[in-house]
């Protein structure tokens, strides 16, 4: 047996507890998703500059009954280390860096309490409703469109 079988011993972590970035923000997408009932659907697009090693994942909030109409919320630059990282609003302007994955969850709290954010979600979410076709519901849970 060759002696390169070992070269990886103790080199990859398989118990490794990181959370990435983009689990981070999937998991937001996902709590949207829920909390409006899915009506407004978020969504991450991740773009890789591999000659510069980094990563951008693009958060967006999407309204399918508005013609899938997409806001681009922010977006989120790291390297292969994931911390630091930096959030970029829309504009480009930074709008904070984070350390770690408890300044950046602490960072996307404040996001999502901004004004802006929550003029965009109530915005899109009270356009969908005047919009969205009412529906019943038959005796096997299929919804019937009137």
């Amino acid at each position: 047996m060759s002696s390169l079988s070992s070269i990886f011993d103790g080199v990859i972590d398989e118990n490794s507890t990181i959370v990435t970035p983009i689990a981070v923000l999937k998991e937001l997408t996902q709590e949207l998703n829920k909390r409006t009932k899915g009506l407004l659907f978020a969504k991450v697009e991740q773009h890789i500059d591999s000659e510069n090693h980094k990563f951008y994942l693009e958060f967006y909030i999407t309204a399918p009954y508005l013609n899938n109409y997409s806001y681009d919320a922010f977006t989120v630059n790291h390297d292969l280390g994931f911390y630091p990282l930096s959030i970029k609003s829309n504009s480009g302007k930074l709008v904070a860096k984070a350390e770690n994955q408890e300044e950046f969850e602490k960072e996307l709290k404040l996001i999502f309490s901004s004004s802006e954010i929550k003029k965009v979600i109530n915005g899109l979410l009270a356009q969908v409703k005047q919009v969205k076709p009412i529906t019943a519901i038959d005796e096997d849970g299929d919804d019937i469109p009137f």
